[in-house]
Order: structure tokens, then C-alpha cells, then sequence
């Protein structure tokens, strides 16, 4: 599953892929933690995310679909939709000082709504 799947994304401790397998009706995110990474407390926080996110309904946050186990690796795997970073998407742009302060508050508002969640 991994091997069929392209690298989109690192972060510190895990992996980011793209995957479009006849596993799923449409293309999924991969969330793979890195070899130095993949055992507890990082397995938690991989338990943790799909436990807040799946069946979320907040415009901006990725829902988890389910977790994995692959390769003696749990993967966790998420809705995809088309998107840029924020830093990718202001290097693209020119973003003013006001667009920020509206996307600041935007990630805000999502925060917001993840805290009334739990």
C-alpha cells in the first residue's frame, strides 16, 4: 500500500503520502510515522488524531478515515482534498498584512470548533 503511493509531505516525526488505490473509492492521505519514530508516545498521538478527527465535520480539518496496521507500521488514513500550505500558498500570492490577520482568525475560528468538539 505504501510502495503505491507517493511521497507528498515530511514533518518531524512521520510521513506524508498520497494514495489512489482501489482500496478507497477516492484518493487518500497516508499519515506513516518515520522508522525512529514508531513507537509510543508517537503511536498515541497517531491514536489520538484519528480518535478526534474521524467522522469530523469542520470545513478546513481533514477527517480521518481509519487506522492501519501495514508493514508492522500503523498508517493513518485520511480524507484528501486539493490544497496548498499556508507557507506555499503566501509565496505564490501576494498576501497582504490584512489577508493574514483573516487566515490568522480563520485558524482560529477551526481551533475553536475542534476545542467545542471534545
Amino acid at each position: 500500500m505504501i510502495e503505491q503511493s507517493t511521497l507528498i509531505g515530511e514533518g518531524q516525526n512521520s510521513l506524508i503520502y498520497l494514495h489512489k488505490g482501489k482500496e478507497y473509492p477516492d484518493p487518500v492521505i497516508l499519515k506513516v510515522l518515520k522508522e525512529d519514530h514508531n513507537f509510543y508516545p508517537h503511536t498515541a498521538a497517531l491514536v489520538n488524531e484519528i480518535n478526534l478527527t474521524k467522522n469530523l465535520n469542520i470545513k478546513g480539518v481533514r477527517s480521518s478515515l481509519e487506522m492501519q496496521d501495514v508493514e508492522d507500521k500503523q498508517v493513518l488514513v485520511l480524507e484528501y482534498f486539493e490544497g496548498k500550505t499556508i507557507k506555499q500558498f503566501v509565496k505564490d500570492n501576494n498576501v497582504t498584512f490584512i489577508d493574514k490577520l483573516k487566515i490568522a482568525h480563520r485558524i482560529c475560528e477551526i481551533i475553536h470548533q475542534l476545542h467545542d468538539k471534545e
